[in-house]
């Protein structure tokens, strides 16, 4: 299953932070657009 979250970034560590967290709970970073993250479900961890 895929999931689209829209946030927008300034600050470079906090967005790395907040994509660690995802993939942390199991959501697998795919793609990027303007403000927009594709993730991806998956196993915790990224793997």
């Amino acid at each position: 299953m895929k999931s689209v979250v829209r946030k927008l970034f300034i600050n470079f560590e906090k967005e790395e932070k907040w994509l660690n967290d995802m993939t942390a709970k199991g959501l697998n970073f795919v793609d990027y657009s303007f403000a927009r993250y594709l993730f991806k479900e998956g196993t915790a961890g990224g793997q």
